[in-house]
């Protein structure tokens, strides 16, 4: 499963975006449009609830230039900084990194 995409929503997608430094710039109707420094644009249909194609979100990694692996990094990463947020939406339970403590919602 290296290469397979995860079956994940618009929102997710966005934090993932954000986190790999881009920032929305504009929105066109449904559709957020986001930049990096180095001028790189990716257009994500914003649906917040819906889980996006995986042609979709090939096309939006495409666009950003991140790796499937890296993406995934990405949302691991999210998911563990981010744990009480996701928790109660998604039913992931809370777990903690050994040598760290948990301080209101970030791991430090």
């Amino acid at each position: 499963m290296k290469g397979k995409l995860p079956r994940i929503t618009a929102g997710k997608v966005a934090s993932v975006l954000e986190k790999a430094g881009f920032v929305l710039v504009r929105q066109s109707g449904s559709h957020r449009i986001y930049k990096n420094s180095e001028g790189k644009r990716v257009t994500v249909p914003y649906h917040s609830k819906k889980v996006l194609h995986p042609k979709v979100l090939k096309s939006i990694l495409r666009d950003a230039d991140l790796t499937v692996e890296q993406f995934r990094e990405l949302v691991e990463y999210i998911y563990a900084i981010h744990p009480r947020t996701y928790a109660a939406r998604h039913g992931i339970r809370e777990f903690r990194l050994a040598g760290c403590q948990l301080r209101g919602c970030l791991f430090q």
